[in-house]
């Protein structure tokens, strides 16, 4: 049983044995974004990260690309413990009670320093990660893809331990976790890979007008998902012609590998002028997945209720070529593509220039309007969604435009 339903039980067991709903401080509040997304490619689209189904292509707007709704409910049961859960509808190939829960945690906090929590809680690899769908929280119109783009993942199962305290005006906080996870990395169908294993810890120092912080986790693939095991048993079945084949279709496979998830991020504000950046790194044991880098640095200007941006990011990842020693290259062509475009699925090689409005017309109600124009490698072209093959792709650029309604109540 999953440690998420551990805590759902746990939950229950606590409301209804030690507490009624009488004595309980239940608290409602939510988000939500309603956005447009419009480019001006007709070969290849938007898509917010690797499990987005559709792509904004040219005279073709689309609403799902950011557009989602949240609820969550607050359980305060008294100084020290309390339970939160969150809802979010987005576009996803499935729609189900597990799919659309967030969060679902019990929190216990024996003192002003120290809280525990046990659950489903959203997860900490990178600095947006935890807020990533709650648009009003952000100047951008959303956050940075070719860094978030990688990472599907909204939730973990598992348990951590925070502690926070103040040592010279500095505000000190450090965070430990361990759970399991999943990610769907297929555009076409609900197909997760799932982690297990996950452990990693987050620190963070900050003051009113600046914020370091630095991420490091650790996970194991579970197994291969469909598409994957499909390719590594295709490998397998050319041995006689691929000497090396049962070899390499092992260092493919993605079953019992380890996967790491590293960031350091930083943000400076002087009057009205913001700075914020981030550089991240994933790397893991199989071909599949061997190293991304990735980036942005944003610099926002604060004018009354506006907020102005120009924002740089980037992903760099190496794009793989076949060239392993066979008998027949000509027998194994089909094979070689296969294999070139699975192992260049998640390759990716682009930067995008952004340049955004953020108008907050009441406090929990905001206007964004940004435009994006992202220069792209045809082999590293993972992240925007397209028919053709990414292996058939040229190199080329892409300017999208986004207009989102950002609203908390």
């Amino acid at each position: 049983m999953r440690v998420f339903y551990s805590g759902l039980m746990s939950l229950l067991a606590l409301l209804s044995n030690d507490y009624s709903l009488a004595e309980t401080d239940v608290h409602i509040s939510g988000f939500g974004t309603i956005g447009i997304v419009e480019s001006d490619s007709e070969e290849l689209g938007f898509r917010n990260d690797f499990s987005r189904n559709d792509a904004a292509n040219k005279g073709e707007i689309s609403f799902k690309a950011l557009s989602n709704v949240g609820v969550q409910l607050d359980f305060d049961f008294n100084s020290d413990w309390d339970a939160v859960t969150q809802w979010v509808v987005r576009e996803q190939d499935e729609q189900t009670l597990d799919s659309i829960t967030s969060l679902a945690f019990l929190r216990y906090s024996p003192s002003a320093n120290w809280s525990f929590r046990g659950g489903r809680t959203a997860i900490d690899l990178f600095h947006l990660s935890q807020y990533r769908d709650v648009g009003i929280a952000y100047t951008w119109a959303k956050v940075p893809t070719e860094v978030y783009g990688f990472s599907p993942s909204r939730s973990i199962d598992g348990l951590d331990a925070q502690y926070n305290t103040v040592i010279n005006g500095i505000n000190l906080s450090s965070k430990v976790f361990f759970g399991e996870f999943e990610a769907d990395f297929s555009s076409t169908r609900n197909e997760p890979i799932e982690f297990d294993k996950m452990r990693g810890v987050r620190l963070i120092a900050e003051t009113f007008d600046w914020s370091i912080q630095a991420r490091y986790s650790i996970a194991e693939f579970r197994r291969d998902n469909i598409i994957l095991a499909y390719i590594v048993d295709t490998i397998q079945s050319v041995e006689p012609l691929f000497p090396r084949a049962m070899e390499f279709a092992s260092e493919v496979s993605l079953a019992q590998k380890e996967i790491v998830y590293s960031s350091v991020s930083g943000q400076y504000n002087l009057n009205n002028i913001s700075m914020m950046g981030e550089l991240t790194h994933i790397n893991s044991d199989s071909r599949a997945l061997e190293t991304i880098n990735n980036g942005y640095l944003s610099f926002i200007y604060h004018w009354n209720e506006h907020s102005f941006h120009l924002t740089g990011s980037f992903s760099d990842s190496q794009a793989y070529y076949f060239d392993e020693f066979v008998y027949d290259e000509n027998a194994l062509a089909l094979f070689i593509d296969l294999v070139e475009r699975q192992l260049n699925t998640l390759a990716n090689n682009q930067i995008t220039q952004s340049l955004g409005w953020r108008w907050d017309i009441t406090e929990s109600t905001a206007l964004k309007v940004q435009l994006d124009h992202t220069r792209y490698k045809g082999l590293g072209s993972s992240l925007l969604g397209g028919s053709e093959n990414i292996t058939d792709r040229d190199d080329g650029n892409i300017n999208t435009l986004f207009v989102n309604w950002s609203f908390s109540f």
